[in-house]
C-alpha cells in the first residue's frame, strides 16, 4: 500500500546554524508545537505564548495552529514592539488527506522567504468555507520547498499506523517522506515512540519531543477542556499543556539520558536553526499607480476650485489649503487613490449628493473638489491635520456610504478599475465574546456535571474569550492590490462561509502595506434615492440649511421635540433630549448636538452641567476634536501642540487619571489662559466623534428632513419601509 510518493528534504547532514540569535547556546529546548487562541483551541493569546516563554528562557518557537496561521502578524507585532529574546518559526499543524483518503495531520515550519510565499501559495489555494481547511497531500508536495514537514502529533499518520499495527518496513516508508518527526511525551505512548525513534535513527531522520501544548499554566487545563467540548474533539484525559526542558526529559526518562536530550534539546535546536527569521508584514507600499496621477489630481482641482469659490478672498484661502492637501496626498502616495475613487463613482454614476462620507477624510477640500465628498470644510472649519495627522504623514482613508438596493453591483467595480490587478474583500476574524464564553461554560458544566465555583468560572471565562470562532467578510471593506502585484506571495486568501473570498490576515496589520476603499451599504442613502425617485427632485438640488427644516427641531404643542424622531440621526431619544436643551438654531448647532451625542463622556456630566450650571449654549461645549483644537489655538498655543491635545483628548488620555504628558499639557493650558471649565470638561471625555462624520450625515439627515416637509406623503411611505433598528 503506497501511502506517500516523493522523499523528503535532503536534511540529515545539514549543520545547525542559528546566527546571531542569543539563547541558542542554553540547555533550554525548543517548543516546536504549541497553540494559540488565534487557532481556536488555546487558553493564551500568541503574545502571551511568547511573553510566557520568553520569561522561562525557551530561545525559540513555533506556535502551529490547526490549519491556520492568523498569529504570524501578531507574532511579529509583539516581537518588534516587546523586548524579548524568543524567536519566533512560523508554522501550522496542516490536516491533509491522500490519494486513499485517509486523513491525518502533519506539520510544517517555515524555513525561509520561498517557504512563507509557497505556504501562501497552499492557504491561498485551499480557501473553503470550512473553518478549518483540509490539505490535499499532493499539494503539500507541489509547493514543500522552503518548508520543513513534521510527522504531526496524535493526530499525524505515524501514530494512526502503530495503533493499527503497521509493519516495521510499512513505517519506514511512511517515515521517510518526512524532514523531522514528532514524538509527544505521553506515557500511553510509550511503545510507539520508542518504535517510532528507532526507526528514525536508521533513516537518520531528526526526532524531537513536542508538547502540542494548548495551554502553559496547569490550572487552565479545565478551561481547555471546555474549548474540546466546544469543537466536540474526541475527549482526553491527557494533560496538554506546555511542559519545561526539566519536565520533557523525565517523561522520557525510558531513554537513555544521551537519546532523550538529543529528542529534547539537541534536535529542536538543530530544527530551529534551520528556519530563518521571514518578515510577515510588508514594509513596502503595494499602491495601484496611474500614470501622471500627481498633475491630473492637481489640475482637476484648480479647475473645479474657481467654480466653487467665486471671490478673491475665498480662492486664496482654498488655494492654501489645496496646497497642503496636495502635498500630503503626495507625500503618502495617494493620488492614484483619490483618482481611482473618482473613476470609480463615474463608472457607477453617482455623485458627491448620491453617496456620503464616513470618517475625518469627508472633510477633505480635494474630495470636495473632486466630486467625492459634499463637504465644504472650509465653511465648517474643518482642518487638514484631522486627516492627515500633524506632520502630513496619515494617508487619507476614505469610506463611502452607498445606496443598500446597489451595494453588491457597486462592489464589483473596484476590481476593474486601471491600475489595479484585483479587489479583494477584507476580511474579519471573530473570536469567543465574553457572553459566547459564559455560554459554552455553562454547556460544559451541564453536559458534563461539573460544578465550577464563581470564582474560577470568571477566570475560566477569559481564558476562553478570544478564541476563533469563524471567518467574515467586511461589510464592504476591499483591498485594492496594483497591476502586476504577486499578491498572493503578500497576503494569503481565505474564504467566508458564503464563498466571498478574503483577505486572510487581519487588515490592521496590512494597512500601511495596501490601499482599503470601503463601501458601506447604508439605509438613509437609500432613503434619499428612493424619494428623489418617486418625486423627480435632483438630490443635488435639494437644500441643507432650509429655515423651514430646521422647524423639525423646535418642541410639539406639548413641548417635546417629536417632528425630527422619524428622521435617522434623531430617532434616539438621548439625541432629542439634547435638541430640547440646547434648542438648535441653525445647521451648525446640528452638527454639535450629533457630536455631542456620538461621542463617550460629552454629555451626560459634562455638556449638559455646563448648560445647567453655567448657562452655556452649543456654541461653547466641546463636541469634537476641533472645538478642543480651535480653542488651543485661540489661547496661541501653536497647531502641533494644539493638534495632540486634541488628539489625547479625543482618545480619552486626559480622563484616565494620571498621565505624564495630559499633566504637561494642562500646565501649558493654564498658563496660556484656559479656562477652567475647559481643563475639566476635557477630563470627563473618553471619545470625540469626527466633526468631519457629523456634518457628512446632517446634510443627509437635513435633506431627508427636506423631503418630509415638502413631500410628507412620499417621506412617510418610504419611512414605513424601514424598521426602526434600521436607522443604526
Amino acid at each position: 500500500m503506497i501511502l506517500f510518493e516523493h522523499g523528503r528534504s535532503n536534511i540529515a547532514d545539514e549543520k545547525y546554524h542559528y546566527k546571531g540569535v542569543e539563547g541558542m547556546d542554553s540547555g533550554e529546548r525548543i517548543e516546536l508545537h504549541i497553540h494559540s487562541k488565534e487557532g481556536g483551541d488555546s487558553t493564551l493569546y500568541a503574545g502571551e505564548v511568547i511573553k510566557q516563554l520568553d520569561e522561562r528562557g525557551i530561545p525559540a518557537v513555533a506556535i502551529t495552529n490547526t490549519s491556520s496561521i492568523f498569529c504570524f502578524p501578531e507574532i511579529e507585532t509583539v516581537l518588534r514592539y516587546g523586548k524579548y529574546r524568543i524567536r519566533p518559526i512560523y508554522g501550522m499543524e496542516m490536516p491533509v488527506v491522500n490519494g486513499e483518503n485517509t486523513k491525518y495531520s502533519i506539520s510544517i515550519l517555515v524555513r525561509n522567504a520561498e517557504g512563507l510565499k509557497n505556504l501562501y501559495a497552499l492557504v491561498s489555494d485551499n480557501a473553503s468555507i470550512e473553518e478549518f481547511p483540509i490539505y490535499r497531500w499532493e499539494e503539500v508536495l507541489k509547493y514543500r520547498e522552503g518548508l520543513l514537514i513534521g510527522s504531526g502529533v496524535e493526530n499525524g499518520i505515524i501514530y494512526k499506523m502503530i495503533k493499527e499495527n503497521a509493519s516495521s518496513e510499512t513505517l519506514k516508508e511512511a517515515l521517510s517522506v518526512f524532514d523531522y518527526v514528532e514524538v509527544i511525551p505521553f506515557e500511553k505512548y510509550r511503545l510507539a515512540n520508542l518504535k517510532i525513534i528507532e526507526i528514525c535513527e536508521e533513516l537518520k531522520i531528526p526526532v524531537v519531543a513536542v508538547s502540542d501544548a494548548h495551554y502553559i499554566d496547569p490550572a487552565d487545563r479545565m478551561a481547555y477542556q471546555v474549548i474540546s467540548h466546544w469543537r466536540k474533539k474526541e475527549k482526553s484525559t491527557e494533560d496538554y499543556r506546555f511542559l519545561s526542558t526539566e519536565e520533557m526529559l523525565r517523561a522520557f526518562s525510558y531513554l537513555s539520558e544521551e537519546k532523550a536530550r538529543e529528542i529534547v534539546i539537541k534536535n529542536t535546536h538543530r530544527i530551529a536553526g534551520m528556519c530563518e527569521a521571514v518578515p510577515i508584514i510588508p514594509k513596502k507600499k503595494y499602491f495601484p499607480k496611474l500614470e501622471n496621477a500627481e498633475e491630473i489630481l492637481r489640475n482637476d482641482c484648480y479647475e473645479n476650485l474657481s467654480n466653487r469659490y467665486t471671490t478673491e478672498a475665498g480662492r486664496k484661502k482654498a488655494e492654501e489649503r489645496l496646497e497642503i492637501e496636495l502635498a500630503a496626498l503626495h507625500k503618502t502616495e495617494m493620488e492614484s487613490y483619490v483618482l481611482l475613487v473618482k473613476k470609480l463613482l463615474n463608472q457607477c454614476n453617482l455623485r458627491s449628493c448620491d453617496i456620503s462620507l464616513r470618517g475625518s477624510a469627508a472633510g477633505s477640500i480635494v474630495l470636495y473638489l473632486m466630486g467625492i465628498s459634499e463637504v465644504d470644510p472650509l465653511k465648517y472649519g474643518l482642518d487638514a491635520e484631522f486627516i492627515f495627522g500633524n506632520g502630513n504623514d496619515r494617508e487619507i482613508d476614505i469610506d463611502i456610504n452607498v445606496v443598500e438596493s446597489r451595494h453588491e453591483e457597486i462592489l464589483q467595480i473596484p476590481g476593474t478599475l486601471p491600475g489595479v490587478e484585483t479587489a479583494v474583500r477584507v476580511g474579519a476574524f471573530m473570536t469567543i465574546s465574553h457572553a459566547m464564553a459564559e455560554v459554552l461554560l455553562e454547556d460544559y458544566a451541564y453536559d458534563t456535571g461539573h460544578y465550577i465555583p464563581e470564582n474560577k468560572a470568571n477566570e475560566m471565562i477569559l481564558k476562553l474569550e478570544g478564541n476563533f470562532e469563524c471567518r467574515k467578510k467586511h461589510p464592504g471593506g476591499m483591498i485594492l492590490f496594483p497591476s502586476g502585484c504577486d499578491y498572493r506571495s503578500i497576503c494569503p486568501l481565505s474564504m467566508t462561509s458564503d464563498g466571498t473570498i478574503i483577505e486572510y490576515y487581519e487588515n490592521y496589520f496590512m494597512s500601511h502595506s495596501f490601499i482599503k476603499l470601503d463601501l458601506i451599504k447604508n439605509d438613509s442613502q437609500e432613503m434619499l434615492l428612493r424619494l428623489a425617485q418617486q418625486t423627480g427632485m435632483d438630490l443635488a438640488e435639494v437644500p441643507v440649511n432650509a429655515s423651514e427644516v430646521l422647524e423639525l427641531f423646535t418642541p410639539d404643542e406639548n413641548g417635546e421635540i417629536t417632528k425630527c424622531e422619524d428622521l435617522p440621526e434623531f430617532h434616539s431619544e438621548k439625541t432629542r433630549e439634547i435638541v430640547k436643551i440646547l434648542k438648535p438654531s441653525c445647521f451648525e448647532d446640528l452638527v454639535k448636538i450629533f457630536t455631542l451625542s456620538h461621542g463617550t463622556g460629552c454629555w451626560e456630566e459634562n455638556g449638559q452641567v455646563l448648560v445647567e450650571k453655567k448657562h452655556f449654549g452649543s456654541k461653547e461645549l466641546i463636541g469634537s476634536r476641533d472645538d478642543v483644537f480651535h480653542y488651543c489655538l485661540n489661547l496661541g498655543i501653536d497647531r502641533k501642540t494644539a493638534f495632540e491635545i486634541s488628539e489625547a483628548v479625543r482618545k480619552g488620555i486626559a480622563s484616565r487619571g494620571r498621565n505624564t504628558k495630559w499633566s504637561n499639557w494642562k500646565k501649558l493650558l493654564i498658563q496660556s489662559g484656559a479656562e477652567e471649565w475647559f481643563i475639566w470638561s476635557c477630563e470627563q471625555i473618553y471619545y470625540l466623534f469626527p466633526k468631519a462624520h457629523a456634518v457628512s450625515y446632517m446634510i443627509v439627515n437635513m435633506k431627508l428632513g427636506w423631503f418630509k416637509v415638502h413631500y410628507p406623503e412620499q417621506f412617510h411611505k418610504v419611512m414605513k419601509q424601514y424598521q426602526d433598528e434600521s436607522f443604526f
